[in-house]
């Protein structure tokens, strides 16, 4: 029976430490040369799909799964795009329009200070110019 519990009781141990998700990053767009590599790379971290014609990014995550006992895990996303101008509105899904311009936190080679809408939802902000067809998002974990 003590062999048996103790098997158990190892089995969840070794369990609790295998990692799920994706690894701990902190990357940059800039270490990428396609848009295409870029793309695999974040997707690898967001749950959305997209188009885009240009791409850049900065992407902090923190796989905290592994161990004794696993945490959430953090993040901070922020990437600048353009996409084509009819997909513009599917960005939408799920913020609401926001009352004030956000902070940006990434440096892009797109001009976000041209950013003229702003929306949110809770740990995301989405800002657009529509004239431009760009997409300026960042999310970022409560623990962060």
């Amino acid at each position: 029976m003590f062999k048996l519990a103790f098997s158990f009781i190892t089995a969840l141990f070794l369990a609790s430490c295998s990692e799920s998700g994706p690894p701990s990053t902190n990357t940059s767009s800039e270490d990428f040369s396609s848009l295409a590599e870029k793309q695999e790379f974040l997707e690898t971290y967001v749950n959305f799909r997209r188009v885009y014609h240009a791409l850049d990014f900065q992407i902090f995550y923190q796989n905290n799964s592994s161990g004794i006992i696993a945490g959430p895990s953090d993040w901070d996303i922020a990437l600048a795009a353009q996409v084509p101008c009819d997909s513009i509105n599917s960005w939408l899904e799920g913020f609401n329009k926001a009352q004030q311009k956000s902070d940006i936190v990434l440096n892009s080679s797109f001009d976000l200070e041209q950013l003229n809408e702003w929306y949110s939802k809770p740990y995301t902000v989405l800002g657009l110019n529509r004239e431009y067809c760009i997409v300026y998002y960042h999310s970022k974990s409560a623990g962060l």
